[in-house]
């Protein structure tokens, strides 16, 4: 957190956090563990938030695909945002839980497979490298929503470890509240957890 606090005192973005919990700041939104994460070393952020939307498959109709619109201004906009305006020197990554809950082969998608998850995660991180950078960090959670996501962190990690491509992974406090969405403890426990993570990397 030190060398994080260093780096925005010189100038730079220290944290960009992606996370597809919500597509706008809401009061709980404002509460969510990027956004006390980044308080903690009081740094900048930016949450590129795509609520809703999968890495490649989704529920609820939706027929977007994170890995094809994360470069966009919106979901539904084709103007590109200029990705160099922001350079991190960590990335949080945070998704998945749409690509479990959807419907087996809804949308025209393929069915969930742990292969066909991980294959895209690998690309779509290899994508961000790409404009980023192989002096960029990756933080890989899992867990806040959907535990079964756990088991496939390692793998990724391991074929992008054989690029030379720095990354690390967090399994977040598993607590829902009745709609489904992580309780505002759970958001603060796993702002502490991410703070010691960053302290680490």
């Amino acid at each position: 957190i030190e060398l994080t606090k260093f780096a925005c005192s010189a100038g730079a973005d220290a944290v960009l956090v992606v996370t597809p919990y919500y597509n706008k700041a809401t009061q709980n939104g404002l509460v969510t563990y990027a956004a006390l994460a980044c308080a903690a070393v009081n740094a900048d952020y930016h949450v590129f938030a795509r609520s809703g939307i999968g890495l490649y498959t989704n529920p609820y109709g939706n027929t977007s695909w994170l890995k094809d619109v994360y470069k966009n201004v919106s979901p539904a906009s084709k103007t590109a945002w200029d990705m160099t305006q922001w350079v991190p020197d960590i990335v949080v990554i945070n998704v998945g839980t749409n690509d479990v809950w959807a419907p087996n082969g809804s949308n025209g998608n393929e069915p969930f497979s742990g292969a066909g998850y991980q294959q895209n995660y690998v690309s779509f991180v290899k994508n961000l490298v790409e404009a980023w950078g192989k002096d960029t960090k990756f933080l890989f959670c899992s867990g806040m929503m959907e535990t079964s996501l756990n088991q496939y962190m390692s793998g990724i990690r391991e074929e992008l470890i054989k690029d030379g491509i720095s990354c690390y992974i967090l399994n977040l406090p598993y607590k829902m509240n009745s709609s489904g969405h992580p309780t505002e403890e759970s958001q603060r426990l796993a702002a502490t957890v991410l703070e010691r993570a960053l302290n680490f990397i």
